[in-house]
């Protein structure tokens, strides 16, 4: 069992685990994914580009986003035996 601390309000100061992946700075008041600003990312990439990102450590070039999306298109349908009232492929753009 790990050792319990008496910790500041709100966490202050308070460090609770390291990674790669993201970086919270308080101060700031930014969070970055990979050293992306996460406002940016929102803005800019498609959700395919952020699982890279997060998965692999750098954004794509098209042609290994093309590549991730027919990877990992098939980890995204829906079975309809599970979702019969969930219209298909409906977009959100149309």
């Amino acid at each position: 069992m790990g050792t319990l601390i008496t910790a500041p309000a709100g966490l202050e100061g308070v460090v609770v685990a390291e990674t790669t992946i993201s970086d919270v700075r308080g101060e700031a008041g930014d969070y970055h994914y990979r050293g992306f600003p996460a406002p940016q990312l929102a803005r800019e990439a498609s959700l395919e580009e952020v699982w890279h990102l997060l998965h692999a450590g750098r954004l794509p070039d098209r042609p290994a986003l093309d590549a991730f999306r027919a990877r990992t298109a098939p980890l995204r349908a829906l079975p309809a035996r599970d979702f019969p009232a969930a219209p298909r492929r409906r977009s959100l753009r149309s």
